[in-house]
């Protein structure tokens, strides 16, 4: 049995059964971003990784997750109109990827959102009048 909770990057809870965050910013990791079947996680941090290519999935099972960062990548395609379901979300950063597209009016769910940034990215459209639920919205 491997056991993931040992792995470089990888913190899990206490009893050491469920992964909480995986952080690997700046480890010259290639290819496509996976479908992740880890219901717990909280936190998933990639950024730096210019190898990382391709569209963002669709990870809509990661109810948990509280902070995506993807800054600095290669990804392309559009923002996934199935996050909405990721209500947890405190923190998106997909700063300096090559997204383009609109900005989905069904994310007006994540209210929880504090953090946003899509700088250095190919978006366009206008701001969805939906998305005026992020109160707490800080950047």
């Amino acid at each position: 049995i491997i056991d993931r909770c040992t792995w470089f990057g990888v913190v899990c809870n206490g009893a050491q059964t469920s992964v909480l965050s995986i952080n690997l910013d700046g480890n010259n990791l290639q290819g496509f971003l996976p479908d992740l079947q880890l219901p717990n996680l909280q936190t998933l941090i990639l950024d730096n990784n210019s190898g990382i290519r391709g569209n963002l999935p669709d990870w809509s099972s990661l109810t948990n997750l509280q902070q995506i960062s993807l800054s600095g990548d290669s990804i392309d395609g559009t923002l996934p109109p199935a996050w909405s379901s990721l209500v947890s979300l405190e923190n998106i950063n997909l700063e300096e990827n090559n997204i383009q597209g609109s900005l989905p009016e069904s994310w007006s769910t994540l209210t929880s959102l504090e953090i946003l940034d899509f700088a250095k990215n190919q978006l366009n459209g206008t701001l969805p009048t939906s998305w005026s639920s992020f109160t707490n919205l800080i950047r």
